[in-house]
Formats: C-alpha cells, structure tokens, sequence
C-alpha cells in the first residue's frame, strides 16, 4: 500500500514526524553538552596545572618551601576578601 493509498497528501511525504524531530534535537542537544562539557573540563585541569616556572623563580630567589606556602596563604586570602567584595555588592542591588 502506497503513501498516496493511506491518505498522505503530497505536503507529508518525506517529512519527519514530530517524534523524529524531538529524537534529533535531543541528540543535538546532548552533543552540545557533552561538548561544552569537555571544553570546562579541559580548561579547569590546564588551570591547576603547575606551570614549570615555579621551581626556577624558587631556586632564583632561593625560596624555601615555607616562604612557598606562605606566598599561596596570602594569595588565597586576597581572593577571599574580593570575593566577599563581590558578594556584599551583589546583595546590596537585590535590596
């Protein structure tokens, strides 16, 4: 039994049905994530990654590993105290 048999006008044959449509989207949509995904993932490890200039600025100031982890103590504690900043900014537009 044809198409034109069973009642399709010549506007539906060849076109997907709804159920065909959503599929496609989904897989569309799952590639983009999946993409984006890997892309985050590849930016936060080449971020923690330690970069080989670490030991040679070390042995040039002759840094032992206290002055080391001091320098990080107080790098950390700075972004602590702007991103205090920036949550006490963010609240005071909400109010």
């Amino acid at each position: 039994m044809t198409l034109a048999e069973q009642g399709a006008c010549a506007a539906q044959i060849g076109k997907p049905s709804p159920s065909q449509i959503e599929r496609t989207r989904t897989g569309a949509q799952r590639s983009v994530l999946v993409l984006a995904s890997s892309i985050v993932v590849a930016f936060l490890a080449a971020a923690n990654a330690p970069s080989p200039l670490y030991a040679r600025y070390d042995t040039a100031r002759h840094a032992s590993p206290l002055i080391r982890a001091d320098r990080y103590a107080v790098h950390d504690a700075s972004e602590a105290r702007v991103e205090a900043a920036w949550r006490s900014v963010g609240r005071r537009e909400r109010t």
